[in-house]
């Protein structure tokens, strides 16, 4: 008797549901099928997903270790082993990925998953990270655009090339539906500007527009005037001034509307780069309390420096009352938080020569002896500034009214998710190590491919839950409706594909499917259950 084990965990949910979304064949269709490889494309991109969503730490292509131990007779397909699974055969579809177009093999991909699980597209957010690299890339490349440079590091690490990504995600469960990769060195503004640009061209002709929502980098003159041909929620930067009159003016008026105990709002209608926009401040109790923690630090520290001034200025000596007062003002100029009070000149009698001094041989000297106090009245208008933010929209109070359009904005979170699963070493440790700059493009698009897998399966379960009014424990016992994935991951994990072959008759089970397991696993679609052998 021949007896084999081989792990499946909560790989069959992630395999799942790239079967329900028909991933493998469309990829194949894109890229191409060569008969004489053991792995199709399709094949190849399933497999780093998988391992991508392996919470293994291990590199994307470095797939053969990883799938040693895993059950690819059910994850992919019978005859599949993890040597066909190697480095120069994934790196090989990186390429073709690349060559193909990474927005365009995207979205394409994205936008027939959503159609095949009905997401909603009519709102999306957008945002753009970087990705710091280390290693000697060598810039003189043969590429028509070099993308690995030095830039504005949101890693933090100045020192090292970078690549920008860009992605957006739809609202509708955070589900990405575009990624573009830009060099290093491109600014927010200008992906975002491109980013605009492009949809109006998609949309030219199209009778559905959509919504694009972005932080304060999509507001500038330029962008808001193509924006206004389609819809917008941006928020308004405070280096505008016409912001700060509007959030001055909101602050005098005191006429907030509560939306509940953590917002209130109002709004203003202005025409701004020739664009009638609503503008809805908003200010915040959450803001609010960070600002004063932000602000408290801040007066502390201009506090301290400005006694070491003080201190220092009262050593010196001026040779007229008008210096000292001047000398004063200019360090009063400086501060924000600040005001010099108690503020006093003093003489002092000096002589030009030793003894006992002639009237004619006298001459003044000015001392300053001044205090730093506290200014409430700058104090109080910065932290009310700080608690309030500008909201600019061209939708129509008939389509939303402002608590809406907040409740919008607010989903720009899900794209900051994005980013952060993205980076979250659990999933994706050390996955770009990449040299050649076609392969590293690649392999972003299949990470976000990965975060789309996982994202609709989360929709999924938690639409499933909510439908029939059930619930599942989380890390403390506790029920809830909305479980993330990554926490059904972890109560899935310990389930085994066994293979047991006895007088040439061989048969499978599935091991370790306890009740709770299997209670989650039939919430799951067909695909799913077939996997473990629930169907």
């Amino acid at each position: 008797m021949e007896i084999e084990s081989r792990r499946v965990d909560h790989l069959g949910i992630v395999a799942g549901m790239i079967r329900k979304v028909g991933m493998i064949k469309l990829i194949d269709d894109l890229l191409g099928v060569d008969d004489q490889n053991e792995v199709t494309p399709g094949e190849a991109v399933a497999s780093m997903i998988m391992n991508g969503l392996g919470v293994s730490n291990r590199v994307l292509t470095l797939s053969p270790q990883f799938y040693e131990t895993k059950a690819l007779d059910i994850l992919l397909r019978p005859g599949i082993k993890p040597e066909h699974l190697n480095r120069y055969k994934l790196g090989r579809v990186l390429e073709k990925v690349a060559d193909y177009g990474v927005e365009k093999f995207f979205t394409t991909v994205a936008l027939k998953s959503c159609v095949e699980e009905k997401v909603e597209l009519r709102t999306f957010s957008s945002d753009v990270t970087s990705y710091a690299l280390s290693g000697a890339y060598d810039e003189e490349v043969d590429l028509e655009e070099v993308y690995v440079k030095h830039g504005y590091s949101k890693d933090h690490r100045p020192d090292l090339k970078q690549i920008v990504q860009e992605l957006a995600v739809s609202h509708d469960g955070g589900v990405p539906v575009m990624v573009s990769v830009w060099p290093g060195n491109t600014s927010d503004v200008e992906v975002l500007r491109e980013r605009t640009k492009k949809l109006l061209k998609l949309f030219a002709d199209s009778d559905q527009t959509p919504c694009m929502i972005g932080d304060s980098k999509l507001y500038n003159e330029e962008n808001i005037r193509q924006l206004n041909k389609i819809k917008f929620v941006t928020r308004v930067p405070s280096t505008i001034k016409r912001e700060t009159q509007i959030v001055d003016q909101a602050i005098a008026e005191d006429d907030w509307q509560s939306i509940d105990d953590k917002y209130g709002i109002c709004e203003y209608n202005l025409n701004l780069y020739g664009v009638n926009q609503r503008w809805i401040v908003v200010k915040s109790q959450p803001a609010f309390q960070r600002a004063e923690k932000t602000l408290s630090k801040a007066v502390k520290k201009e506090f301290e420096g400005v006694q070491k001034k003080l201190f220092h200025l009262q050593a010196k000596r001026f040779g007229c009352e008008s210096d000292a007062i001047k000398a004063v003002n200019e360090i009063e100029k400086k501060l924000k938080f600040h005001k010099i009070s108690d503020f006093q000149v003093v003489k002092h009698a000096r002589s030009k020569k030793r003894g006992r001094p002639l009237p004619e041989d006298t001459y003044l000297e000015y001392q300053v002896n001044a205090v730093a106090k506290e200014n409430e009245k700058k104090m109080q208008h910065e932290l009310e500034h700080r608690s309030c933010f500008v909201l600019a929209t061209n939708l129509l109070p008939s389509e939303y009214s402002s608590k809406e359009i907040l409740e919008l904005y607010k989903k720009q979170d899900l794209v900051e998710k994005g980013f952060r699963f993205l980076k979250d070493p659990s999933f994706f440790a050390s996955s770009l190590y990449l040299k050649n700059q076609k392969r590293l493009q690649g392999l972003l698009v299949i990470m976000t491919l990965a975060i789309l897998i996982y994202s609709l399966a989360q929709r999924y379960i938690r639409q499933k839950l909510a439908l029939l009014n059930l619930t599942i424990p989380n890390q403390i016992k506790q029920p809830t409706s909305r479980p993330t994935l990554r926490l059904i991951f972890q109560i899935i994990e310990g389930i085994n594909y066994i293979k047991v072959k006895m007088n040439g008759v061989e048969q499978v089970y599935i091991d370790g499917l306890t009740e709770i397991r299997r209670y989650i696993l039939k919430l799951f679609f067909i695909e799913v259950q077939q996997i473990y052998q629930l169907a």
